[in-house]
């Protein structure tokens, strides 16, 4: 007895295990994808931060040299009359000096020492203790004159404390004069020009707080290119892994680190945001997974599988005798890549589309069959009408018809776009887009894994629907279809999105006809308006015809998706509107109108962004929040323009900008 119940429990508990394994290895695979999706934002975020640090002390440093060298450089006129009129009275030493003293100049005085003794001065007044001063007495200003000399060239130092009171950088710059008696240019002294710090500070936007962002620290270089002294700012900001910049001056640099102000953030400021819609994405698999296994686990058996999976599937399904591989029956899904009328394809067996060199593991497939009533998955290609191959994962497993003869079943699954898509993931390699390739690669790779088991739930679910007579069950049921084909949608979007960034979209640019183009479109969405009574009026049926340089079929995905949106989120009985001009005669501007509820400014700023829901009551746009977003980035990459214009309780309005031919 206890040994049976026993068996009992382990029976029961393996049969959960198995129920619920894809459920569990799913959340696993969407754990392990929102982790890094939330280290790769964090990542860049930081860069952005960093970047924006940088362009601002940029701004900064470009200032900085661009005031010291131009207060430097105007000094080096007055040298040269120096040179010329080595004699020169205190006047018209005045003279040449005074209009150096401009309005955007720092210069706090200028003043020239023959022998290294100052004897001329300008302005006088306020600088009468410097008048008599000898270089040779003060060390730190004999150093850098004796530099000055040495080079040959402007020599900046300081900060320093001035006689005449404050602080200043010294530009020296020698003086030398051609000598008869020696037959060469001799020394005759040094010009020392003053630029006040703290208007040097301010000029340069190191003083005005309420514009800047960060916080700076300057420090100067040695010799050897190595730290030395800070002389403003806070001295630890070096030593919180700031951003440098080098001010390059007329003989020597400067360094510059900045950080945020308030230091580095630990967390992004869309954390938040990011990781709960991470959340959602995994809520949205997780909750209709588990509500799917308690329904496979009592339905298992059921005998509509069949038939129903033939009819409703997305995916690619055939029927095929057992002995001889031939078709009995084929869904749309299949038959579409395949170029064959349905009567043509149900005339050939499976091994005339199989390519002969995948004969020996055809074999291994049947031998497996042969033992456990089921094959695959595995990778093969099927043969096209035009003879082309193109690839497919195939599994399935052999099933019984009422007569009991023997059969097999197919899921057969186009996988080109997934392999163009992984080819030119594996083909990318550029250094600077290393992070969004591996953010493709990595969502490709999930979407496969995610995109399989979700075709074969939804198909079960319409299945056990058609079995089921309880209406509340059949409405559940119907709630977890949509649940689903909705994931499957966002899956496809995420790939697109991913590959648009990533810069692995080829376009076919072409000359198209507008007209032809929202024919198309509006054949496709009329029968939803219709369903919703909402008008549609075209006012661009009416008139002449335009060509514009589009891809046709990214374009049109682009119409239906503000189509869609346009019909869907309406007012009863409402209208959508679709009208262009000519804003110039290079650009067409194409509208569409609908009279919705509207949109908050907020909202229309978040409408362009990935992953934005809107909650409130007066919402006009929901879903997974890509399909704005691609349209964009697609209107975009065909040189064009996209935007909305909005008011709550008047509608809203898209307006699209693209190139004529």
């Amino acid at each position: 007895m206890i040994k049976t119940v026993k068996k009992e429990l382990s029976n029961f508990i393996q049969l959960r295990l198995l129920t619920y394994s894809p459920a569990l290895l799913i959340g696993l695979c969407l754990i392990g994808l929102g982790i890094y999706a939330d280290r790769l934002n964090t990542r860049t975020q930081e860069h952005v931060l960093r970047q924006s640090v940088y362009e601002q002390l940029s701004v900064i440093r470009a200032r900085l040299e661009g005031n010291i060298n131009s207060n430097a450089q105007s000094v080096k006129g007055l040298v040269a009359a120096i040179s010329i009129e080595p004699n020169m009275t205190q006047k018209r030493f005045a003279a040449l000096a005074k209009p150096l003293f401009h309005e955007h100049s720092q210069l706090k005085n200028i003043g020239a020492a023959p022998d290294l003794v100052i004897r001329y001065m300008f302005p006088v007044q306020g600088n009468e203790a410097a008048i008599g001063l000898n270089y040779r007495n003060i060390p730190v200003q004999y150093d850098a004159a004796k530099n000055a000399i040495d080079a040959g060239k402007i020599i900046i130092s300081g900060p320093i404390n001035l006689v005449q009171g404050g602080q200043g950088f010294i530009a020296d710059i020698p003086v030398f004069i051609d000598s008869e008696e020696e037959g060469k240019s001799v020394l005759w002294g040094l010009v020392s020009a003053v630029i006040d710090a703290e208007s040097l500070y301010a000029a340069s936007g190191l003083r005005d707080n309420s514009e800047q962002e960060i916080e700076v620290s300057i420090g100067d270089k040695d010799v050897l290119g190595e730290q030395g002294d800070i002389f403003f700012g806070k001295g630890e900001i070096f030593t919180l892994d700031p951003v440098h910049v080098d001010v390059t001056l007329p003989y020597g640099s400067w360094q510059l680190a900045a950080i945020p102000k308030g230091g580095w953030s630990n967390h992004p400021s869309n954390t938040g945001i990011f990781r709960f819609a991470i959340f959602l994405v995994g809520f949205l698999v997780i909750i209709p997974l588990l509500i799917l296994s308690r329904f496979m686990e009592k339905k298992r058996e059921s005998e509509t599988l069949l038939r129903g999976l033939f009819e409703l599937s997305s995916i690619g399904i055939a029927l095929n005798d057992y002995e001889t591989g031939k078709f009995i029956n084929v869904n749309d899904a299949l038959l579409a890549p395949t170029g064959y009328t349905r009567k043509e394809f149900l005339e050939l067996s499976y091994w005339d589309l199989t390519p002969k060199k995948y004969e020996a593991q055809e074999v291994l497939q049947l031998e497996s069959m042969e033992k456990t009533n089921r094959f695959g998955p595995y990778n093969k290609e099927y043969i096209r009408k035009n003879g082309s191959h193109y690839p497919l994962l195939l599994n399935g497993i052999v099933v019984y018809d009422s007569s009991g003869k023997k059969l097999i079943w197919s899921i057969v699954e186009d996988i080109s776009g997934q392999m163009e898509t992984e080819n030119a993931l594996i083909s990318a390699r550029d250094e600077a887009n290393h992070a969004n390739e591996a953010k493709s690669q990595f969502l490709s790779s999930m979407s496969h894994e995610l995109r399989t088991p979700l075709n074969a739930i939804i198909g079960f679910s319409q299945l056990i629907k058609m079995d089921e007579k309880d209406d509340i069950k059949k409405k559940n049921i119907g709630e977890v279809i949509d649940a689903g084909e909705h994931l499957l949608k966002l899956i496809n979007d995420i790939l697109d999105l991913s590959k648009i960034e990533s810069g692995n979209v080829e376009l076919n640019i072409k000359n198209s006809s507008l007209n032809k183009i929202i024919n198309n479109a509006l054949n496709m969405i009329k029968p939803i308006a219709d369903n919703q009574s909402i008008q549609i009026n075209n006012k661009i049926g009416s008139l002449p015809d335009v060509n514009i340089a589009i891809d046709e079929m990214r374009f049109k995905q682009v119409l239906l998706n503000i189509l869609s949106n346009a019909i869907k989120y309406n007012s009863e009985n409402g209208k959508v509107i679709i009208d262009c001009s000519t804003k110039d005669k290079k650009t067409l501007l194409l509208s569409i109108t609908d009279t919705g509820t509207g949109l908050t400014p907020e909202q229309q700023n978040n409408l362009f962004k990935p992953f934005e829901r809107f909650g409130a009551e007066n919402s006009h746009i929901e879903g997974t929040g890509l399909g704005l977003v691609i349209s964009k980035e697609l209107i975009e990459l065909m040189e064009g323009k996209m935007g909305v214009e909005s008011k709550i309780g008047k509608g809203s309005r898209f307006w699209i900008e693209i190139p004529l031919l």
